[in-house]
């Protein structure tokens, strides 16, 4: 420090200067530059290489003609060609389609009236239970798509324990007959968007003025005519944008359709996966999967404006009254929403041969699981897989954050956009883009594939806690350290990382229960010899449903909650540390973008 500084009073020095050389000065550059390499390869490179493929023409073993050009791809959507050659009207596709948006429209409706309750309810606690029943909703979803849609499996499976329930109470004998229907694709759909409807209303909410509701209720209107005539348009912005949530990744929904309805019911995720595997026919399947992000990108422009949300000016003590109603749809779908996990891990301990069939208690699922020399393989590569993905994606996140923070907002604003792409895009479009780009680049698949698949699929979920902590630090921190004549080095180590440990801790192990109950991309772009234990249960489900499938399911699921504990244990504990009237960001759970590839 200079001479002249020193003779200045502590209290008039400008730090303006120091603290502009900071680490963020130094890694920015770096940083940048990192994380634009990984978003052009990940995420905008196999996407523009999906565009090319829809446009080309198909080979008649799989691959395209490069350089020859066709827009028959979109054609077939809708048309065929007949013997002449010329174009006439399917109906085919275009069932698949009406089938998908119906399912897709029900389900979504379902999740409206359903979720709106449940937020109501929610929004209404004081601050430690409202992040309390956040935590409940939110923690079903560590857990593997495919055990979850397999617990409803169980639940539905004829002389399963639903349907031995609901004979014992109605004193009847006979099978539901609720599987492989559409009845159960359209609950699965249910369950497994739920949330996504649930924490955008929850999110308007806790910003809505209810100071409203306090003023109808003096002008003398009714508690429906409040709920409907203010409450509800008040947060329509969260229902509008839990709608874009849960339709279009509805649509998109293949392993909903695929275990619960089916080969009898396809939708469109199902006729992709078709494309891509069975008929080999790599442009259809591109052009089907360019429609749904196009749809995607409708519904995001559609939901967001520019407008600043209305935050509420009401503190929690003065939390409105008279809607108790709500705990009786808040609590039975908080039940529901474990009961399928709850009945797969009782099932587990079936002694008979059926996994979906209750013969009595026994071991028998453990016992057969233990032998599997395959199941250990797959778990051996599914820890592997995780936790070298959490350790380069936290790292990458970590350096991206701390590079971002102070940026200039308008390249902060398109990385971060870019970074949460994955959250966004369907998860089996994203799978099948990046393998095309694998394709393209004659790169073959194999472990490394699926590793770098799981970076920039797992690339949000650790770069969100990590970037809450930082926008939480104390810049006086970074100014004094500065001041002391620390160099960036020294702040970043002995300031900035100690001060976001806990955000690196919770994101590592969210990208590692990401990473470890993937199925979707491991399924596109993982080689032939590379099966982890999700992938290793869906195709165990596809020849036959023994108990060693939940034997296998339930240690996963006890894993994925062991693992994500550490999270609830932060969550709660910085919860009580807070003041009662915590801003809606504060409650907001991270989302496993798993949920998009159902």
């Amino acid at each position: 420090m200079s001479t002249s500084m020193r003779r200045k009073p502590f209290a008039t020095l400008d730090f303006a200067p120091l603290a502009s050389v900071t680490i963020q000065d130094r890694l920015r550059g770096a940083g940048l530059w990192g994380i634009g390499a990984v978003l052009l390869i990940g995420i905008l490179f196999p996407l523009l290489v999906m565009l090319v493929v829809s446009v080309s023409r198909p080979l008649d073993y799989g691959g395209v003609a490069w350089g020859h050009l066709s827009t028959n791809a979109y054609r077939e959507l809708f048309f065929e060609q007949d013997l002449d050659g010329l174009w006439v009207f399917q109906a085919d596709n275009l069932r698949i389609l009406l089938r998908s948006a119906s399912l897709a429209f029900i389900a979504t409706t379902l999740c409206v009236a359903i979720s709106f309750p449940t937020a109501l309810y929610v929004a209404t606690r004081e601050a430690r239970r409202r992040s309390f029943l956040l935590l409940l909703i939110g923690a079903p979803f560590v857990v593997s798509l495919v055990i979850r849609v397999y617990g409803l499996m169980t639940l539905f499976a004829d002389g399963g324990l639903l349907n031995r329930a609901m004979n014992a109470v109605m004193g009847a004998s006979g099978d539901l007959g609720l599987l492989y229907t559409n009845t159960a694709i359209i609950f699965g759909l249910v369950y497994v968007f739920f949330p996504f409807m649930t924490l955008p209303i929850y999110a308007s909410l806790r910003e809505f003025d209810w100071e409203q509701v306090e003023a109808a209720y003096v002008l003398g209107a009714s508690p429906v005519k409040v709920l409907f005539s203010v409450i509800v348009p008040g947060c329509m912005r969260g229902i509008v944008a839990g709608v874009g949530m849960v339709f279009v990744p509805a649509l998109g929904a293949y392993v909903v359709s695929d275990l619960l309805g089916g080969s009898k019911t396809l939708m469109i995720g199902n006729l992709v996966q078709l494309a891509f595997t069975t008929h080999r026919d790599w442009p259809f399947g591109a052009a089907l999967s360019l429609m749904l992000l196009a749809l995607v990108a409708w519904c995001i422009g559609f939901r967001f404006d520019k407008r600043e949300a209305q935050k509420s000016t009401t503190a929690d003590k003065d939390r409105p009254t008279g809607f108790s109603w709500s705990v009786w749809v808040a609590f039975p779908v908080l039940a529901i929403l474990y009961a399928p996990i709850l009945a797969m891990i009782a099932m587990s301990f079936n002694t008979g041969t059926s996994a979906l069939v209750w013969e009595g208690w026994g071991l028998t699922g453990y016992l057969d699981a233990l032998h599997d020399d395959n199941l250990v393989r797959a778990a051996v590569t599914s820890f592997m897989l995780a936790a070298t993905t959490v350790f380069i994606a936290t790292a990458l996140a970590t350096v991206t954050g701390v590079s971002l923070r102070g940026g200039r907002r308008g390249t902060s604003l398109w990385i971060e956009r870019g970074i949460f792409a994955p959250m966004v895009i369907p998860e089996i479009v994203l799978a099948i883009a990046t393998l095309l780009g694998f394709s393209v680049s004659g790169i073959e698949l194999s472990f490394w594939t699926a590793l770098f698949a799981h970076v920039v699929f797992c690339l949000p979920v650790a770069y969100l806690p990590i970037r809450a902590s930082l926008n939480a630090m104390d810049q006086e921190q970074l100014d004094a350290s500065a001041s002391l004549g620390a160099t960036p080095w020294q702040t970043f180590w002995q300031v900035t990382l100690p001060a976001i440990r806990s955000g690196i801790m919770a994101g590592a192990l969210l990208a590692f229960v990401s990473s470890l109950d993937d199925f979707v991309t491991t399924f596109f772009v993982a080689g032939a010899g590379v099966i982890t234990l999700p992938t290793y249960i869906y195709a165990a489900l596809k020849v036959g449903i023994t108990p060693k499938i939940n034997a296998i399911s339930t240690v996963l699921v006890l894993l994925s909650f062991i693992t994500i504990a550490p999270v609830v244990f932060l969550k709660l504990g910085s919860t009580s540390r807070r003041k009662e009237s915590a801003s809606p960001r504060e409650h907001r759970l991270p989302l496993v973008q798993t949920t998009y590839g159902a």
